[in-house]
């Protein structure tokens, strides 16, 4: 969530241009984001100094540096999230790890459009693939017990969570179906 309130202040101050004194030119913008990048290389943050390079790339597509820096660690980024992920998968934290997968792969993807590549992004979209079918496989089982237990709204729940998780997933809209004509017949 901060690191989102950061990009888009960054973009709020880079959309200002030069109106106000808050704002930077783009010489001291693009100075300081490499300086804040190569602090965040420098602490092991790299999925943090990728996102830093990156804005510099929206602003200035052609910026050779940014582009150099950004190819430079961009695996160490994707790295850095799988390695998240995992810790959470061990944890029974999957929610949160298939966020973090999530996160790598939207970097990965904007870091493609400026013709840069990573070696991890089919590894991470397998990790994803497979935590989100643990994910699903966990929450069908939830759902089935809430339904037994006349639990219709959670059940209702976990199964539209599998639903957003993987859209068209098995049969997963007719066991919604099902989980409201029990609902109203338990009603009656």
């Amino acid at each position: 969530m901060i690191k989102h309130m950061m990009t888009i202040l960054v973009l709020f101050i880079l959309a200002s241009g030069g109106s106000g004194c808050a704002s930077q030119s783009g010489s001291d913008f693009v100075s300081d984001a490499f300086r804040r990048g190569a602090q965040q290389e420098q602490q092991g943050q790299y999925f943090r100094a990728a996102e830093t390079y990156l804005t510099v790339l929206r602003s200035q597509p052609g910026n050779r540096k940014a582009r150099a820096d950004l190819t430079r660690i961009i695996d160490q980024a994707a790295t850095e999230k799988l390695n998240l992920a995992t810790g959470m998968e061990a944890e029974l934290r999957l929610d949160e790890a298939v966020a973090e997968l999530d996160a790598a792969r939207r970097l990965l993807q904007r870091s493609a459009s400026f013709d840069v590549e990573s070696g991890q992004a089919s590894l991470v979209e397998s990790r994803r693939s497979q935590l989100v079918d643990r994910r699903v496989q966990a929450l069908l089982v939830e759902a089935a017990r809430a339904r037994e237990d006349g639990l219709w709204s959670a059940a209702l729940a976990n199964l539209q969570r599998v639903e957003t998780l993987s859209p068209g997933y098995g049969q997963t809209r007719e066991r919604m179906r099902e989980v409201w004509v029990d609902w109203a017949d338990a009603n009656e």
